[in-house]
């Protein structure tokens, strides 16, 4: 990150005395390191490209049947089981860049989740001011087709160098780490890292897609930084070996300006979202390394910077939990050493770490990865000194091995054959120290646990000023016991929860089981399915149909494999129980024969129950209103009161009754969503012989009674759950213990008739038990059904209807809680409606109104004169159309000197009452005008005690409508007009006469 300061930090390091033998290279023991299968060959060389680019930057990766490596412009494949080539290409035509930019710093992993691998590497132009990351995947398992397997993607970062590149996944996101440079300056200053992220492609997924989504985290405005709130540098995403949905990224503090002691760790999340878990202390401090010497030249190699430059994440069962293994090259008592570590970041802990040193040699550009088993490891890596040429050397550890050790020995797997003193290709060796590969790789072989494979570089004789650097390919074998397959769990159990889920539970399994398969089946020995995995040892299986059994058998698994089944359960989930509004809060005489709760009464429980003991196990208080008329709120035991209370909680209310003797009958549940919350939530009732479940998926505010039958024996108990799914908070009302009586029979022998022009009058035959009845009406018969009104009795007159149109009608019998089915469909048409004229039009001077008349709306507000009775108009409006008119439909003044067009109106209906105080016989006469011709339609209806008679204006009445009706009342009686919108904008009314 500060080239001046790293470079006065190695020359501190190299000028430190060496203080002795450390850790050195021990002679070969008997459980020293071996090549796996004798698997230890050259690899890729600086002769099959040309004499290109040193450093080759060597990294590998092994999947089921290959071995892939990627050096700087290489890329070849080879069988695993002999490390022959196979196939091979130059990087550039690999990732499809154009000639016009450079490629480097390959990577390469097998994601054994997804079952292919993933490449990661940057282009760049010749200024830097064009770079790119550069990254892909196979389409299949199979790497073999160079050209047409792969699909290839890049993501321009202009001149925001992404330099370093660092490739990781986990179960949800190819990763990168990488630390950004301005390239739009000469002296490139560092500017931040970053963490890039990338959902992967489905697992089953073998075609390429047009465009992917690429997410950074960091840019120069929104700086990475370390836990200490220091800007952090190459962040290195760890290799994630197993399903963990946690991809790790760890970066050791920058010590090119101070000595360090902290590793930084982050993860990414669903999302993708980086979360910052924090430092991780590794006790003694790490600086910069020295260059390392070599014998026969004074020219130096560069052992890079402190930085971290790998990492690999697999479950550790010696450890519970999931762990990262990572190393770094630093300082020494004068030499280089790798320090190398087994991180436990989900605890920012360290469970181990150790160190690769000698009193002689100097270690760097290692490579460190457990195998599969997760408690053992191999670490290779590059050794020399002064009279010694770089070798690769490795060492491993097994789960035996005391924590922060590798066993003795060392496996020497291919040495140099000449310093690196290039000085043709870039000026490499022109300024001391010479550029090394800038990392090596480390993987474990997804099907032979106990072995890592990995790919690091050597040196040979300068060619004409090119370097000679070649790379070794490699799996190692630990030495440690393989581990085995989990046994298969016990004590697996499967409880029904409601109508649609079923809880699994059972014992962890022997042998170290990182996770477990959950399968069902339908009938317990076919048909076997896996529904689902699970980390611990319980899971819950959703989305099942009510009233259901299911079978079910768990299989553990870890890195080697998966056990037998477990033995077989079976569960069942919860019969779906209907619900009801009625009665309401009416419960008294409904239910609660044998008992009530009433939850939350004056903010405590108002209990009585004579056959069970009624227990709030979990649940507070809560009273909405009290004392309340709400027909929702539940009456008080004597009917004298209600109140709107309940219990609740902010996930579940549970509450039981332990009943003494035995009881058999129905349990009554009330939930009331009474401040319209939009609460939803899910009630259970099971009384030992399964559970029980009601849904209120939709609205409740108006009250839900759940009403389920129980039976126990003495000294049973039934438990009451109440589960939010929506909303705030779980709540419930009451508890009543006592059947619902039966649904009365449908009402028979419905009949209608028309009784005048806009009334039809039912009846019909009573329904045994029944308390009342609702009638429905539809315009046809079939369809549309909406209730009009209800009766205590066996008759109905349903009044404010149409003229000479037909309606159909049922009706349905109720006695509280529970309602019949519809009756037989009766219909009737109303009678004709009685004539209206248009004469006199607005001249009514002379011609009615002997004995008073209304002028409604006159001058803004009404005219009237009526000895005979007073005038009441309810909730009308007032509107003139024009004052002072002509036009021969306006109504006159009543000396016939002006003329206004005026009226009364409402949206639906208009009403108007003439109380009489003497008996009065004689002839109303309406006025209703149409006078903006909007093609309004209404029908005025006059009832004066003796039945109503209608007028229906279906048609044009612009120029005025008169409806003259007889009417006869006596003293104190009343008439009443009506007048009712049945089409356009308002019912209006001009005027009124009497005589």
């Amino acid at each position: 990150m500060n080239p001046a300061a790293l470079r006065k930090a190695k020359l501190k390091a190299a000028a430190e005395v060496p203080a002795g033998t450390s850790t050195p290279a021990e002679p070969a023991g008997p459980s020293s390191p071996a090549p796996f299968n004798s698997l230890n060959s050259p690899g890729l060389s600086a002769s099959d490209e040309g004499y290109q680019p040193t450093p080759p930057d060597s990294t590998g990766a092994i999947g089921p049947t290959r071995y892939l490596e990627f050096v700087n412009q290489m890329v070849a494949v080879y069988d695993r089981n002999n490390l022959t080539l196979l196939s091979s290409t130059d990087l550039g035509t690999f990732t499809g860049t154009p000639s016009s930019l450079a490629t480097s710093d390959p990577q390469i992993q097998w994601d054994p989740q997804g079952n292919r691998w993933f490449y990661g590497a940057v282009a760049f132009n010749s200024n830097f001011t064009s770079t790119y990351i550069l990254f892909g995947w196979s389409k299949t398992a199979d790497p073999n087709d160079l050209a047409g397997g792969w699909c290839r993607y890049s993501n321009p970062t202009g001149a925001n160098i992404p330099d370093y590149p660092k490739l990781g996944h986990d179960a949800n996101f190819v990763i990168f780490g990488t630390n950004i440079y301005d390239g739009s300056q000469s002296s490139l200053p560092f500017v931040t890292a970053d963490i890039t992220a990338i959902p992967k492609p489905p697992a089953s997924q073998s075609t390429c897609s047009g465009s992917v989504t690429v997410t950074h985290f960091a840019d120069a405005t929104h700086v990475l930084k370390n836990g200490d709130g220091m800007p952090a540098f190459t962040p290195v995403p760890a290799n994630t070996a197993d399903s963990s949905a946690n991809g790790y990224i760890v970066a050791a503090h920058d010590p090119s300006v101070t000595p360090q002691s902290k590793v930084m760790v982050w993860h990414m999340t669903p999302g993708p979202v980086l979360v910052a878990n924090g430092d991780i202390s590794v006790g003694s401090t790490f600086a910069a390394p020295p260059s390392v010497p070599q014998p026969g030249t004074s020219y130096l190699i560069d052992s890079l910077d402190g930085r971290l430059t790998q990492a690999v994440a697999l479950f550790d069962p010696s450890a519970g939990a999931e762990a990262v293994w990572t190393q770094q090259t630093v300082a020494g008592s004068g030499r280089s050493i790798v320090r190398w570590y087994e991180l436990l970041p989900g605890s920012l802990a360290i469970r181990q770490q150790g160190q690769l040193a000698s009193a002689t040699d100097y270690f760097w550009n290692a490579a460190i990865s457990p195998s599969a088993a997760g408690n053992d490891a191999m670490i290779s890596y590059n050794r020399g000194s002064s009279s010694l040429l770089p070798l690769i050397g490795a060492q491993t550890r097994t789960r035996s091995t005391p924590l922060g050790q590798m066993d003795p020995g060392e496996v020497v797997l291919a040495s140099s054959s000449g310093p690196d003193q290039e000085t043709l290709f870039q000026g490499n060796c022109t300024a001391n120290p010479c550029r090394w590969g800038d990392y090596s790789g480390a993987t474990p072989d997804p099907l032979n646990p106990g072995v890592v494979w990995g790919s690091n570089q050597v040196a040979g004789p300068v060619v004409f000023g090119l370097g000679q650097w070649a790379t070794e390919n490699y799996a190692i074998t630990t030495g440690g016991t393989p581990p085995t397959a989990p046994a298969p769990p016990t004590g697996l159990t499967a409880t029904g929860v409601d109508a649609s889920t079923i809880s699994l539970s059972w014992n962890a399994s022997s042998g170290g089981a990182t996770s477990y398969k959950v399968q069902r089946s339908a009938d317990g020995s076919t048909g076997w399915a896996q529904v689902g995995t699970s980390t611990t040892t319980s899971f819950t299986d959703s989305g099942l149909a009510p009233a259901t059994t299911y079978y079910y058998r768990v299989i553990a698994s870890n890195s080697v494999g998966d056990s037998a089944p477990s033995s077989v359960v079976s569960g069942k989930t919860a019969t779906l129980v209907p619900t009801s509004q009625s009665p309401q809060g009416g419960w008294v005489g409904v239910y609660g024969a044998d008992g009530y709760g009433l939850l939350g009464w004056n903010g405590g429980d108002l209990i009585s129950s004579p056959n069970a003991t009624l227990v709030v196990d979990q649940g507070q208080r809560f009273i909405w209103s009290n004392p309340s008329t709400d027909v929702r709120a539940l009456q008080s035991p004597d009917g004298s009161s209600r109140e709107a209370t309940c219990a609740y909680d902010a996930n579940q209310v549970r509450l039981h009754l332990s009943f003494s003797g035995a009881y058999s009958g129905t349990l009554h549940v009330y939930a009331l969503d009474f401040d319209q919350l939009g609460r939803r939530e899910s009630i259970t009732v099971n009384d030992g012989s399964g559970p029980q479940t009601a849904t209120l998926g939709a609205d409740f505010s108006q009250g839900a009674w759940v009403n389920v039958p129980v039976s126990v024996a003495a000294g049973g108990t039934v438990t009451v759950s109440v589960t939010r799914t929506g909303g705030m908070n779980a709540v419930v009302s009451g508890i009543f213990l006592g059947g619902a009586p039966q649904a009365p029979a449908p009402p028979a022998g419905l009949s209608a008739s028309a009784l005048n022009a806009s009334q039809v009058g039912l009846s019909w035959t009573a329904s045994g038990g029944a308390t009342g009845y609702r009638v429905q009406r539809s315009a046809d018969g079939s369809n549309g059904w909406a209730q009009v009104g209800s009766s205590s009795g066996t008759s109905f007159v349903d009044s404010g209807l149409t003229p000479s149109t037909t309606y159909f009608y049922r009706v349905t019998a109720s006695n509280g809680p529970a309602s019949s089915g519809p009756s037989n469909v009766a219909s009737a048409t109303t009678l004709a409606g009685l004539p209206t004229s248009q004469s006199p039009q607005g001249g009514w001077v002379g011609v009615y109104g002997a004995d008073g008349y209304a002028l409604l709306g006159w001058n803004g507000g009404d005219l009237v004169s009526m000895p005979k009775a007073s005038v009441t108009v309810d909730q009308v409006a007032r509107f003139i159309w024009t004052n002072n008119t002509t036009a021969v439909p306006a109504l006159q003044s009543p000396d016939t000197s002006s003329r206004q067009a005026a009226c009364v109106y409402d949206a639906n209906q208009v009403t108007v009452h003439l109380k009489f105080a003497s008996a009065y016989s004689g002839t109303v006469h309406v006025y209703a005008l149409d006078f903006d011709g909007l093609g309004r339609r209404e029908t005025i209806t006059v009832n004066d005690g003796s039945g109503p008679q209608t007028a229906n204006l279906n048609a044009d009445f612009s120029q005025g409508a008169w409806f003259n009706v007889p009417i006869n009342v006596a003293a104190g009686g009343t008439v009443t007009v009506t007048v009712t919108r049945t089409g356009g904008v308002n019912a209006v009314l001009s005027g009124i006469f009497l005589g």
